[in-house]
Parts: C-alpha cells; sequence; structure tokens
C-alpha cells in the first residue's frame, strides 16, 4: 500500500495553479522524516508551493526495519550490461526485499522491486504505477501549475527523483 503526505500552503486558492514538490526520502527514511529533515513544507507557505513527500514501499521484513525504498534505476536492475553493480562487499540476504528474487550472486537488489515508475524502475515504456498517479490524483483534486511540477530527494530518493524526470519528462 502507498501513501504520502501532503501540505498546501494556507493562502492556497482553488482558481490560482501552484507548482507541486515531490520530495522522495533516501532509503529507509519514513516519508515524515524525510518531510520534517529536508524542510519542504516549512517553505511551502512562504515560496508558495504544494510540498508532496511520497512514502516509499516497505515489503523488506528483515530487522531492523522498516526498510522504506525506491525501485529506480540502479537499485535492482543488476546485473546490467557490465555486469553486477554491486561487490561482494555489498552482498547480504538482509537486503532481499520480498518483492525480489534476488538469484544475482552477488545480490545487489537493495531495495523494492515493486512497480515505481515503470514495471522494471527502469526504461520509457510502460509507464503507470505509484508516482505518476500520483501526479494525475494531485492535478485532479488540487489547482495544480502542470508546468511547475518538481522531484528532488536524497540518496535513493535521488535516484527516484532521476527516474521521475527521465520517465515523465513529457509531462
Amino acid at each position: 500500500r502507498w501513501h504520502y503526505r501532503i501540505y498546501v500552503p494556507a493562502a492556497y486558492d482553488r482558481n490560482t495553479p501552484l507548482p507541486v514538490i515531490l520530495q522522495f526520502p533516501g532509503w529507509g527514511m519514513s516519508a515524515k522524516v524525510e518531510e520534517n529533515g529536508a524542510g519542504i513544507s516549512a517553505l511551502a507557505d512562504r515560496l508558495g508551493y504544494i510540498s508532496v513527500t511520497p512514502q516509499g514501499k516497505d515489503d523488506n521484513d528483515n530487522w531492523g526495519g522498516p526498510w522504506y525504498s525506491w525501485n529506480a534505476v540502479g537499485s535492482t536492475q543488476s546485473p546490467g550490461p557490465a555486469g553486477p553493480t554491486c561487490t561482494w562487499a555489498a552482498n547480504h540476504a538482509d537486503y532481499c526485499y520480498s518483492s525480489c528474487k534476488c538469484k544475482d550472486q552477488p545480490q545487489c537488489d537493495w531495495t523494492t522491486c515493486d512497480e515505481g515508475i515503470t514495471p522494471t524502475g527502469t526504461g520509457l515504456t510502460n509507464i503507470g504505477g505509484y508516482i505518476p498517479g500520483l501526479y494525475n490524483t494531485l492535478e485532479h483534486q488540487l489547482c495544480i501549475d502542470t508546468t511547475r511540477e518538481f522531484a528532488a530527494g536524497e540518496s535513493n530518493g535521488g535516484m527516484m527523483a532521476y527516474q521521475t524526470g527521465v520517465d515523465l519528462a513529457h509531462r
């Protein structure tokens, strides 16, 4: 199940389009922690934008979680054309999420394998999933300036922000 945190500025007018910023949390971080730590919502009133912090998927039941993460380029698509994207030092069964098969040697999947933007987390086809659906929901329910939809993130969230820009550039 996917969810997100949203902050709409106090001066919001349903007839005046506002930009929207999606702030993607890094690996293991909750949307609440990211929203507070990045300060994304704290500036929304002064700068006039809608702040949205999507929550990554947590389908890793191993000790120490929750392990929220994003299926973005470089996180689940190993081995690539040049071989594995990690080393034996990064090989640990606890990093395997229930949505992944984790049969690579070394085991390089370190995030959820659930659909993020595209079914594989990479590529420009079959665009669907949580983030495009979130943009659609926001555009349907709020007055969004669709020429000013932005994405930012840190660590694995930065990878997802990059993936969002690549796959959804046509928006």
